[in-house]
């Protein structure tokens, strides 16, 4: 489950299985975003019912209702007040929740951030190869048609990477070359971004070096383009 997935899922939650509340919670644990999202959605869950507890009628308002007898001017400003207290709290709760989802969708801010995505993505094992490595002779032309620059894997055979395949991805909002290696039996995730995609600029020629629930990840710039590799 990617970003646009999550948000999806959010705004019908009772409507999905128990398979679709899984990948929620594996993407959640990648993502903080997507994590205060959803701590912001129950907030407002919890708010909204107890607002509608606060507005409940009396108990003896159907025995009055046969007498005909009219709610006194204080039930009905004390009933006021709840609703008035309520009401504000919810309405700027839903803003705030409105807002964040609407948002251009998970705008990538730095280093770590795109090391919660790419594990989000090698964790996923959902989505197979749109290609194997025997099947594409140039596989930064095929990258260049579906996501729209030219992602030009480098060179792992000198640090022991067997490619295996690969297919276009998300990281955010943004589209990415997921590429498959294997390393000693090992699956591992490189993904090839466009550095116009980022709001920030990558050190030339610096590796850094992100850890994410025990998976290394490394990030690095190089002819153009900015790859990251996870373990």
């Amino acid at each position: 489950m990617n970003c646009i997935e999550f948000k999806n899922w959010i705004l019908d939650i009772d409507a999905h299985d128990r398979t679709s509340e899984q990948e929620a919670k594996l993407h959640m644990a990648a993502c903080p975003q997507c994590k205060k999202l959803y701590s912001l959605d129950q907030t407002i869950e919890a708010q909204f019912s107890k607002s509608l507890a606060e507005v409940d009628p009396p108990a003896n308002l159907y025995s009055r209702i046969k007498r005909d007898i009219p709610s006194t001017e204080a039930k009905k400003n004390r009933l006021a007040v709840k609703w008035k207290m309520g009401v504000p709290a919810l309405a700027a709760a839903a803003i705030v929740y409105l807002v964040l989802l609407n948002l251009p969708w998970q705008q990538i801010k730095n280093v770590d951030h795109i090391g919660s995505l790419a594990l989000e993505n090698h964790l996923n094992d959902r989505q197979g190869m749109a290609f194997k490595s025997d099947e594409i002779v140039d596989v930064a032309t095929w990258f260049l048609s579906r996501i729209g620059f030219a992602a030009a894997p480098p060179d792992l055979v000198h640090r022991g990477y067997v490619f295996r395949g690969g297919r276009q991805c998300k990281l955010g909002s943004k589209d990415a070359a997921y590429l498959f290696y294997e390393k000693n039996g090992k699956k591992c995730s490189l993904f090839i971004m466009n550095p116009d995609d980022l709001k920030f600029t990558l050190e030339k020629d610096k590796k850094y070096y992100v850890n994410v629930k025990d998976h290394d990840i490394e990030v690095w710039t190089a002819d153009g383009l900015i790859y990251a590799m996870v373990v």
